[in-house]
């Protein structure tokens, strides 16, 4: 079986026993979360949230782009979320490897460079926990500086925007 053929009979397991279903057609998720996509990282499952109650944005690094931030406007403006969790997490690959020399070609390079924008003001040998957490709050930074309308929401209390990091091998998530 090919993993193509694996996700569709995997969808058809789904279907089977109603994960797979519609949601409501009213929307009401209770916050938004930019993610990272490393597979490991599963805020649904990390929040104990159920499908529908997470509106979610997700890009290696969990960097901020303008595409992302207009996401995120559409998760605040046009569903209600009144929060906002950049979620970085340990061990993460696109941090790590915005360090390294050599790595990235094409539209990697970008990820690497929102990264180092962020890290730059830490030592060449920080520890990983430290880049990450930077990165977190650069992306947090770079979101208010994007969208006016999320800063300005924020300002007027209507909107909250947190950074939190998810340590991959505890499960738990502290604010960064």
């Amino acid at each position: 079986m090919t993993v193509l053929e694996d996700l569709f009979a995997g969808n058809a397991r789904a279907m089977a026993s109603g994960k797979a279903a519609p949601q409501p057609a009213e929307r009401r998720p209770v916050a938004a979360v930019l993610a990272c996509t490393d597979e490991r990282v599963v805020p649904q499952a990390i929040f104990d949230q159920p499908p529908g109650k997470l509106y979610m944005v997700r890009v290696a690094g969990n960097v901020m782009t303008p595409e992302i931030a207009g996401s995120l406007e559409l998760g605040v403006d046009r569903l209600g979320c009144r929060l906002i969790v950049v979620l970085g997490h340990t061990d993460c690959t696109a941090v790590r490897m915005s360090r390294e020399d050599g790595w990235y070609e094409g539209s990697a390079f970008d990820i690497a460079r929102r990264i180092r924008t962020s890290t730059n003001h830490l030592k060449s040998d920080a520890p990983l926990e430290d880049l990450v957490r930077a990165n977190v709050e650069g992306a947090i930074r770079d979101l208010r500086d994007m969208s006016r309308i999320l800063r300005d929401l924020e300002s007027n209390g209507r909107v909250a925007i947190a950074g939190a990091v998810y340590d991959i091998a505890t499960g738990r998530v502290s604010l960064s």
